[in-house]
């Protein structure tokens, strides 16, 4: 299921998310997947709670790390409106420095 939602080809939510984190360039793509994969990585810690899979909690430690990087300060976490902002703030910088 993960291979599914990290392949920007067929779903773009943890994309959205790198995004949103500032960790990769680009816009806002697809319908809004966050559902899915909130579900997936709630799926995975309760795996983990089981298997203890020292790979699998790495793994959920670096999603975690992007989502927390693509939070706002006031808790506020939704990417479309991250990206957008964001991409504002990117494109009236540049305007200011004559870029």
């Amino acid at each position: 299921m993960w291979r599914l939602l990290e392949d920007p080809d067929i779903s773009h939510a943890y994309a959205n998310f790198l995004v949103a984190a500032g960790l990769k360039e680009g816009r806002h793509h697809g319908p809004n997947a966050r559902r899915r994969f909130y579900k997936w990585l709630e799926a995975a810690a309760f795996t983990y709670a089981v298997t203890k899979d020292e790979k699998l909690n790495q793994q959920m430690d670096n999603i975690i790390d992007v989502i927390g990087k693509a939070q706002r300060g006031d808790g506020y976490i939704h990417t479309p409106v991250i990206i957008a902002k964001n991409n504002r703030s990117k494109t009236q910088s540049s305007k200011q420095n004559g870029l």
